[in-house]
């Protein structure tokens, strides 16, 4: 029988096709997913306007604040389109690039939230707006929860939940424009090094922005944790085809697969154990409407090869099981996958898990 890695690299269908647009939300369609697995980031213009000098995360006045708030929602509408059901949602963060502990009292995440009134009614942000921070010292997710407090003792409203707004309330935009301190939401978990983040509001996700934590407490060392529903392989050449396979549908009974081949450079992430070893710190984020997120490790072990260049290369050749007998347990539900994969944040791919 062939390594598993050996059907991947023989697989045609990698990446889903442009999907049809938001409608209902019993049949919510993802945007198309963002990024490839070579180049992780498109040109962003809602990225790029809170990409602000680092001094005015900290610093940044109400007024200040509206005037971007306004420049934001400007991106975002496009005077061409009426119909409420053709504008797509935004999410793009900003944030210092170096956040001195010892100098500064907050660490500013700068998140932007853009939808119309028929979205805010399709997709409730309250439950649904997720943020993935990541320590790139560690390859640990940091934070993986939903950004919006809910008032405790209330419910918040189903997504589709209610009349269907109509006209005008369909068609009205609402943007948001907040400051986040990382340094409370994460209760001393920060330490010195690289972080990530990443927002997701269901079947739209933000930009990733990077930022250096200096002050903080020496980030401990990486640990390679073997899960059993994740097996790799072992490649020796020099070049690899990128890959990866998300199925659209699966079975929680019967388990499926996603399968991931990817050469790494020693900046997309890889981590060394105490033993010198180099794995990939790995995330398979598995999101559903109203509900906690569904987080699954993947520890693979990595090659490293020497390329024609002499530079340094790591060859991350992975399945990860889910369901059956042998692969992580899961819930039947319609998925949006997300997947963190080192230095590299990509989807959503669309996933219907039946029993």
């Amino acid at each position: 029988m062939k390594p598993f890695w050996a059907l991947l690299l023989a697989a045609s269908a990698c990446f889903p096709q442009a999907p049809p647009k938001l409608g209902r939300p019993a049949s919510v369609s993802p945007s198309k997913p963002k990024g490839v697995l070579m180049n992780q980031e498109q040109k962003d213009p809602a990225a790029k306007l809170l990409r602000l000098a680092d001094d005015e995360y900290f610093t940044l006045s109400e007024d200040r604040r509206m005037q971007l708030a306004n420049a934001f929602s400007e991106l975002s509408i496009d005077d061409s389109i009426t119909d409420p059901v053709m504008i797509q949602p935004q999410l793009a963060l900003g944030a210092p690039l170096l956040i001195d502990l010892k100098t500064r009292k907050t660490a500013p995440l700068l998140l932007g939230t853009f939808e119309t009134g028929l979205r805010a009614w399709q997709v409730n942000l309250r439950p649904n707006l997720n943020l993935f921070l990541k320590s790139r010292a560690t390859g640990e997710l940091l934070y993986s929860k939903p950004l919006l407090s809910v008032r405790r003792g209330l419910e918040p409203l189903p997504s589709g939940g209610g009349p269907t707004p109509q006209s005008f309330q369909a068609a009205t935009t609402k943007v948001s424009l907040v400051v986040i301190d990382l340094l409370d939401r994460l209760a001393g978990r920060l330490t010195t090094g690289d972080i990530s983040a990443t927002a997701v509001a269901y079947d739209t996700r933000s930009n990733t922005i990077r930022s250096h934590i200096q002050g903080a407490a020496q980030p401990p060392v990486p640990q390679l944790k073997k899960q059993p529903y994740v097996q790799s392989e072992f490649d020796t050449r020099v070049q690899i085809d990128n890959e990866l396979i998300v199925p659209d549908h699966g079975s929680a009974r019967n388990g499926f697969r996603i399968r991931v081949a990817k050469q790494l450079t020693k900046d997309d992430g890889v981590l060394r154990t105490e033993l010198n070893q180099p794995f990939l710190m790995a995330h398979i984020l598995m999101v559903r409407l109203d509900q906690p997120v569904t987080v699954i490790q993947a520890s693979p072990l990595v090659q490293q090869v020497t390329l024609p260049t002499g530079e340094q290369a790591f060859n991350a050749l992975f399945l990860v099981e889910l369901g059956g007998e042998k692969g992580h347990k899961i819930t039947p539900g319609d998925y949006r996958i997300y997947l963190d994969l080192g230095a590299t944040f990509l989807g959503p791919y669309p996933l219907k898990v039946t029993e």
